[in-house]
């Protein structure tokens, strides 16, 4: 379901809409920051803050061919070292948006703060896309305010000085947010819908509430196309933390466990922790494969896997069946 999830995400990366209108920069550049922390947090579900906190040429380092996540005992909660190559972890799809991401979206982000011009047209305001643009708009309204006050026009009033105060704000936040674009932060806030934010590290309740809200449009979207893996379920609301979770209970379910101590030093934690804390599989999960283990070579293999699958196959329909085939190809 994540990766399904993710893929989702990308297609919302597009310039134009399904209906095929331009969409804003700052409109595709937030759906490109919600679909690669929905990424990250699939394949690689580090802690929240060393995501949030993930900075160029101090814990993300370029490589002749891929990014290195290094992190110093001061970077993460179990104070180790950690040290490992994003290609070893993320899909090269990932990878490649992710290298996007810094050498095309992060420098479009800092050059829209450069001067009011180009913020204008950025943000996608319609009014007005220069400064001079969003000048003679203001004036209008003053000349509007003063006409309505001469006819004692109280909510005409009101509306118009709340437009007046959108040009203002329009004019702060673009100032402030090329004061307070990071150096090297690689994730970062993108603004409220009045960009008061744009530019600040994220906090934990912003990236909590980004990934949640992406996760639980998306699993929507899927449900409401019958895609097969959300047919009849409820829409998700997946926290960045919870990542860890879901992927700790599918390493114990389907990984290979000569691989468990590196998955867990990816992670940052003990393989005891992940079973007492991270791993949901069920009680009867845990014990199956003790079936006959008295018994000289009485292990399943990995085709246990592959029957469930083939069970399955005769409760599906048609279209099911065509799409949990393209899904296993």
């Amino acid at each position: 379901q994540c990766q399904e999830v993710v893929k989702y995400l990308r297609m919302f990366t597009n310039p134009m809409t399904l209906y095929g209108r331009k969409r804003s920069e700052m409109t595709i550049a937030r759906s490109w920051l919600r679909y690669l922390l929905v990424a990250l947090f699939t394949y690689c579900p580090v802690r929240q803050r060393e995501v949030r906190e993930l900075e160029l040429g101090r814990t993300l380092h370029r490589t002749a061919n891929s990014y290195q996540m290094i992190l110093a005992p001061d970077d993460n909660k179990t104070g180790d070292e950690r040290s490992f190559l994003l290609s070893d972890i993320l899909p090269t799809q990932v990878l490649k948006d992710l290298e996007i991401w810094l050498d095309v979206w992060r420098p479009k982000l800092k050059n829209a703060t450069e001067n009011l011009d180009n913020w204008l047209q950025f943000i996608g305001r319609k009014e007005y896309k220069t400064l001079l643009q969003l000048e003679n708009f203001a004036a209008e309204l003053r000349a509007q305010i003063q006409e309505a006050k001469c006819n004692n026009q109280v909510e005409k009033i009101e509306e118009l000085n709340e437009l007046l105060e959108s040009v203002r704000l329009n004019k702060e936040t673009q100032v402030n947010a090329n004061k307070k674009f990071p150096k090297n932060l690689v994730f970062f806030s993108l603004g409220d819908n009045c960009h008061r934010t744009y530019g600040e590290p994220l906090e934990a309740d912003a990236l909590f509430s980004i990934v949640k809200r992406a996760v639980y449009t998306a699993s929507a979207g899927l449900a409401t196309i019958e895609h097969p893996l959300f047919k009849g379920i409820e829409p998700r609301r997946t926290n960045p933390h919870y990542f860890r979770n879901i992927a700790t209970t599918h390493e114990r379910r389907h990984g290979d466990p000569s691989k468990r101590k590196a998955f867990h030093k990816m992670l940052g934690n003990s393989e005891s922790i992940g079973d007492k804390d991270y791993n949901e599989m069920h009680p009867e999960e845990k014990t199956v494969e003790a079936k006959d283990w008295w018994k000289t070579g009485s292990a399943k293999g990995s085709d246990s896997n592959w029957n469930n699958i083939l069970k399955l196959i005769p409760k599906l329909t048609e279209q099911e069946r065509a799409q949990l085939k393209q899904l296993i190809e």
